[in-house]
Formats: structure tokens, C-alpha cells, sequence
């Protein structure tokens, strides 16, 4: 039973570490603006592909120019468009801030925009006025290619986030495992060992749950302001202060104290208590080395000179760990929460957690096709009473229309 324990103190604590390397990404994200580049992106190849082959020729003939000209005026109106999409309403209620106002301006805008969204506000573009909607009975179809082609273009970028995500969490959670000095299996044999401390583990299993699904929350809400942002990036830094040392306040065997940063100024007293792996590292060295003290990385230098296949086998050991750390704390919760099922039934006790998930309904976007539609044919009935009118009227001084 001790086993079975130790494997789900072992998944609980690889599913805390992971909600932290969750949490760094997140941080990344909202300092270095990925998911504001990636969407920018996503509407600029959109308009390219599919929106400037149907306004292209009303554009050239609107400012009869050169191709350069012409050229011009298509970045202009993708940079409108894109900037329509992305920029929060909101942004003008904000007190003013000490951030320069370009930075201000790009945490404040929307990380992401769906097929609804792009239809909503594709009539405040000024791309809208050179699609033309004046053939009643394609106006319905164009505009569901729209939304049909944008729909594919965000399934494809909302893919490529995922696995960018991915690779960012191996990324992460390797680097992690190094900084920290987290080695799996010296944690496996600590919870293996010392049912104390498996148990006191396991008795955090709700914080963990808690402080997962909080980062999961942050991550699909998309912040209405600047304020929102800053305020979730720093619950996003207290949190990972709070997991971080409930893990090193729970005397896990992580951190430095331990091997590779074998110490040489311990006295051969202090030898027996000290790391075991570093033991025979420091058996080895002569007594004038013994007795000098060095920084933690010249301990580290040390040791990997002393004992060169002994730190292979260490960094191997934690890459594996950080990658295992990469699969995510949803992955090891699941594992720890399936163990603990094992656990039950071995126990006697029949109880299992069942998590039910809440099913959102999609929002209706046939309606605001019709409504584009209906207000496109409206405008075309009232361009053709007005040529009415003025045909009854006699002939009058012609303005174009605007």
C-alpha cells in the first residue's frame, strides 16, 4: 500500500509542478503578448487570402491608381481591419497609466476574436464598404464564406497554439526541473520511504485541484482591461510564490542542498547525515580540497570533474523529470485521481469522483448573417427609390453616391 501511495504523492506533486510551469507560460503570454501576435497574424493571412481577391477590383477602381498605389491602400485597410478586431472599447475608461501608451495599448486589446466576433464587427472595418453586397441573392453567401474560411483559419491557429503550448511546457518544465534541482527519482524514494510525508502530500490534493483549475480559468478568460491584466498577472506571480513553498515547506528532497552541490567543507561528521550520492564524491577528494569552501557552482563543478557518469546520469535523471513535468497538471491529476480510485478499492471504500463538464450553447451565427444581409439590401432598395425619385423629378445636377 505504501507503493500505491508513494506513486500518488509522486503524481500530485508532478501535477503541483506542472500548474507552476502553467503558470510561468501564462505569465509569458500576457508579458510578451503571444496570443495578441498569433491572432494578429491569423486576421492579416485571412484578409490576404480572402478578402482582398473580393474587394481588390472596387479598391483599384475607387483611387485610380498605380499598383503601388493600389498596394498602399490594401495595407491600410488591413491594418484597420486588424486594428477594429483587436482593440478593446474599454481602453478609453482606463485611468492613465506610467506603461508608455504603445505597451498600454497592446495589453489592452483581445487575445482572441471568433467567427461571431469577426462578423459583428466587420461593418465597422473600412474594408466593408468595398465588399460588394449589392447582389441580393449572393450577399448570404459571401458573407458565410467569410465566416466558413475564418472559422478554418481559427481552428488552424488555435491548433498551432496548442502545440505551441506543448513544446512551451517541455520547454519550461525541463528548465524548471534544472533551476530547482527536482530529480524524480530521489522524490519517489523520499515519498517511498517516509509514509509522513506522502500522507501530508496527499492531504493537499484539493489545493492543488484548486490552484489548477484557477489557471485554467485565467487562461480561457480573455482580460476586458489593462487593469484585468496587470491584476491576474500578479495572482498568476502569487501563486507561484504560495505552490512553490508549500512544496519547499514540506521538506521535499529538491533544491540544492542536495547532489549535485556536494559541499567540501562538510566534515566527514557531517557525512552521514549529508546527501548520499555525495558521499563518495567527497570521500575521494584530498584533505585540503575537503576543507575549502566554494560557491554552489563550483560545488557543481566539482562534482562533475570528480564524478563525471554520476552527473550524466543526475542531469539525465531531471530532464526526464522536467519532461515529465511538461505533460501538464490536468495528465498527473488524472493518473493521481485514477491511482487514488485503485486505492479505494483496495481500502474497501467504493467512492469515485466524477467531474461533470457544462455544455455552452453556440451563440446563432445565422442571425447576424441575416442582419448584415437584411441592412446590405435595405441600402440597396434605398439607392434604387432614390434613383426613382430623381428620375420622376426631372433632370437635376447628378452627385455620386457616397
Amino acid at each position: 500500500m505504501q507503493l500505491l501511495d508513494a506513486a500518488i504523492a509522486f503524481a500530485l506533486t508532478l501535477a503541483g509542478l506542472a500548474t507552476i510551469v502553467s503558470i510561468i507560460i501564462e505569465i509569458l503570454h500576457r508579458v510578451f503578448s503571444l496570443r495578441a501576435r498569433g491572432l494578429k497574424a491569423m486576421l492579416e493571412q485571412h484578409f490576404e487570402d480572402v478578402m482582398v481577391p473580393v474587394i481588390q477590383a472596387r479598391v483599384k477602381q475607387a483611387i485610380q491608381g498605380t499598383d503601388k498605389q493600389l498596394a498602399a491602400e490594401l495595407k491600410r485597410l488591413r491594418e484597420n481591419l486588424v486594428e477594429k478586431m483587436t482593440a478593446n472599447p474599454l481602453e478609453i475608461l482606463q485611468d492613465s497609466s506610467w506603461l508608455p501608451k504603445r505597451t498600454v495599448k497592446a495589453l489592452a486589446r483581445y487575445n482572441e476574436v471568433t467567427a461571431l466576433d469577426f462578423l459583428k464587427r466587420l461593418p465597422e472595418t473600412q474594408v466593408y464598404k468595398y465588399i460588394n453586397l449589392s447582389a441580393e441573392a449572393a450577399i448570404d453567401k459571401r458573407l458565410e464564406k467569410f465566416e466558413a474560411k475564418y472559422e478554418e483559419y481559427e481552428k488552424a491557429i488555435s491548433n498551432y497554439f496548442k502545440r505551441r503550448a506543448q513544446l512551451l511546457s517541455f520547454a519550461v518544465g525541463i528548465a524548471l526541473a534544472i533551476t530547482v534541482n527536482i530529480h524524480g527519482i530521489r522524490l519517489f524514494e523520499r515519498y517511498l520511504n517516509g509514509p509522513e510525508l506522502t500522507a501530508a502530500l496527499i492531504a493537499r490534493t484539493e489545493n492543488i485541484e484548486s490552484a489548477m483549475a484557477s489557471v485554467q480559468k485565467r487562461q480561457i478568460a480573455d482580460p476586458n482591461t489593462k487593469r484585468d491584466n496587470f491584476s491576474e498577472m500578479q495572482t498568476a506571480l502569487n501563486q507561484y510564490n504560495e505552490l512553490m513553498g508549500n512544496f519547499m515547506g514540506l521538506g521535499l528532497p529538491i533544491g540544492w542542498k542536495f547532489y549535485p552541490n556536494c559541499q567540501t567543507h562538510k566534515h566527514a561528521a557531517t557525512l552521514k547525515k549529508y546527501d548520499p550520492e555525495c558521499q563518495s564524491v567527497l570521500s575521494g577528494l584530498p584533505k585540503e580540497a575537503a576543507e575549502k569552501k566554494r560557491s554552489t557552482f563550483g560545488e557543481i563543478f566539482q562534482t562533475a570533474s570528480k564524478d563525471f557518469w554520476g552527473f550524466l546520469k543526475w542531469l539525465f535523471v531531471v530532464v526526464i523529470t522536467g519532461t515529465l513535468i511538461g505533460l501538464g497538471g490536468p495528465f498527473w491529476f488524472d493518473v493521481a485521481s485514477k491511482l487514488g480510485g485503485i486505492r479505494g478499492k483496495l481500502k474497501g471504500n467504493g467512492k469515485t469522483a466524477a467531474s461533470g463538464q457544462s455544455s455552452e450553447t453556440n451563440a446563432d451565427h445565422h442571425a447576424v448573417i441575416e442582419k448584415l444581409a437584411a441592412d446590405a439590401k435595405g441600402k440597396t432598395a434605398g439607392k434604387k427609390t432614390s434613383t426613382r425619385k430623381k428620375a420622376k423629378a426631372g433632370p437635376k445636377s447628378e452627385k455620386p453616391d457616397a
